[in-house]
């Protein structure tokens, strides 16, 4: 093999090894907007994942919960001062049945807070615990975002999913699977 072809094919993986590492330092995935919402993102990303698989030890190890961090939600920008806005956020585990459709599994409440153009909303974390879950299964987390009038009704909507699972055994902290998950399986191991 000729030396041009060796070093066009070096570059070659080059390229490609470089868009997969910067592919897995995005965040959340946004996957659909309405209305007029503010502006709003998820904690999300390899060193700080969006939603955390808490896992049983076991024979394997089996899913037992999800927890998920909360997002940033700011108050529609309507004026040349600083706007406050009523806002609130709800997530939702979805289960993938032997690589089939997502269906959904479980729809938190919607926890509502106030926000200003400028300060987000203080949330905190939620989590729910699974049950009936099955070792071939996959589980994601999405959230939806809203944003309210001042007469109650829903002014905007931002739907997002969640890109990266934190792996952790729920009864010790010091055993941590990692964050480079899109997904959390309902076993693994043994």
């Amino acid at each position: 093999m000729s030396f041009k072809k060796v070093a066009l094919r070096g570059i070659a993986a080059s390229i490609f090894l470089a868009i997969a590492v910067v592919g897995t330092t995005f965040a959340d995935t946004k996957t659909s907007s309405s209305g007029s919402p503010g502006k709003s993102s998820l904690t999300d990303s390899a060193s700080s994942a969006g939603a955390t698989c808490q896992y049983h030890a076991g024979f394997g190890w089996d899913l037992h919960a999800i927890a998920v961090v909360p997002p940033n939600v700011f108050a529609r920008n309507r004026t040349s001062g600083v706007d406050s806005q009523r806002v609130g956020w709800r997530f939702r585990v979805q289960v993938q049945h032997a690589g089939g459709e997502w269906a959904l599994l479980y729809k938190s409440s919607i926890v509502k807070a106030m926000a200003t153009d400028a300060t987000k909303a203080v949330f905190g974390a939620r989590a729910r615990e699974l049950t009936g879950v099955l070792d071939d299964d996959n589980y994601r987390v999405v959230v939806n975002i809203l944003w309210y009038r001042t007469d109650g009704s829903v002014a905007g909507r931002v739907t997002r999913r969640v890109d990266f699972n934190h792996r952790q055994d729920d009864e010790d902290a010091d055993v941590d699977f990692g964050a480079f998950h899109s997904t959390c399986v309902g076993h693994f191991g043994f």
